[in-house]
């Protein structure tokens, strides 16, 4: 494993890993100690480097650590956890799906200059783009379930 794979796995993992609990715990409206999201994302990152890159497998026992998250650091005993989780992984994944997508339309055509720093720079910036915008999304969405609760509190007064 050489440079690249190490920031790419364990620095921006981690970095996805915490972003996503933190949305996960404001979408279950729970406060959580800055120690067990440090511990999430290496408990996560441990266990997730277990199972192979890319598989459904993958996916599965990611939703299941962010559920055991909500079960455990959270105190949530519901549906919603589980719902939530599964809502969290699929918009980092479309996130980071779509910007590789375009960092792999966008990198042959500079990718004659100097390969390796061509694949560093688009590695880093599609890292940087997905995470944003899927922070952004986060936002909106949780923006969203506040006004839908709201106006659900406003309808039943």
């Amino acid at each position: 494993m050489d440079g690249l794979d190490i920031f790419n796995v364990y620095v921006m993992g981690s970095i996805e890993m915490l972003t996503v609990f933190h949305f996960f715990t404001r979408f279950l409206k729970k406060k959580v100690k800055f120690i067990y999201y440090i511990l999430f994302a290496i408990f996560g990152i441990a266990v997730i480097r277990i199972f192979t890159d890319g598989s459904i497998m993958e996916l599965l026992v990611y939703v299941l650590l962010l559920m055991a998250g909500g079960f455990f650091i959270c105190k949530t005993y519901n549906i919603f956890v589980g719902l939530y989780a599964v809502v969290m992984i699929e918009i980092m994944h479309l996130c980071y799906g779509i910007s590789n997508s375009v960092s792999c339309i966008l990198s042959p055509f500079l990718f004659l200059e100097n390969p390796k720093a061509v694949s560093f720079f688009f590695m880093i910036i599609s890292s940087i783009i997905a995470l944003v915008t899927s922070v952004l999304c986060y936002q909106v969405i949780n923006k969203y379930f506040y006004m839908m609760k709201q106006l659900g509190q406003n309808m039943l007064l």
